[in-house]
C-alpha cells in the first residue's frame, strides 16, 4: 500500500474456540472466558476483534488484533472510509447497511474492497451502532 507508514496495534492472545480462519473478526465466547470463537450471525456485538494467524483446532492460542490497522476479509465490495459490520458467521465483514441500534461495528475501512473474499486494511474502532 503506497504512503503505509507505522500503524500501532492493541493484540492479546486468547485461546481458540474452533478452527478460526486469518484475519476473520471472532466474537468472545461468552461461558469459556479467555476464548474466541467465530461469530453465530452478522451483526453480533461481542467482538474481540480480528485472529491474526490461523488457528486449526479448538484450544490453539492466537493473536487477536483489538485496536489498529488490521487486515479483514471482505464479504462484498467496500468502500476507502466506510464503516463495517459481521457478515456472517465466518467472520468477514460488510456494509452496516440497516443493522439497528446494539449490533457490533468493527471499525472504518482504510482502503477499498472489490469482491467478497478480499483481504483489506481496515482501522479498527470495535463499538456498536447507535
Amino acid at each position: 500500500m503506497a504512503g503505509e507508514g507505522t500503524a500501532y496495534l492493541l493484540d492479546k492472545s486468547y485461546k481458540a474456540n474452533g478452527a478460526l480462519d486469518q484475519y476473520q473478526v471472532v466474537v468472545f465466547h461468552t461461558t469459556s472466558e479467555g476464548y474466541v470463537k467465530s461469530p453465530a450471525a452478522s451483526g453480533e456485538a461481542a467482538i474481540a476483534g480480528v485472529v491474526q494467524e490461523k488457528a486449526a483446532a479448538s484450544g490453539d492460542t492466537v493473536r487477536v488484533t483489538k485496536h489498529g490497522i488490521s487486515k479483514v476479509i471482505a464479504q462484498e465490495a467496500l468502500t476507502q472510509g466506510q464503516q463495517v459490520v459481521i457478515a456472517n458467521a465466518n467472520g468477514r465483514v460488510c456494509n452496516p447497511g440497516s443493522f439497528s441500534a446494539g449490533n457490533g461495528v468493527i471499525g472504518t475501512m482504510e482502503e477499498g474492497a472489490t469482491a467478497s473474499g478480499d483481504i483489506v486494511r481496515c482501522w479498527l474502532q470495535i463499538d456498536t451502532v447507535r
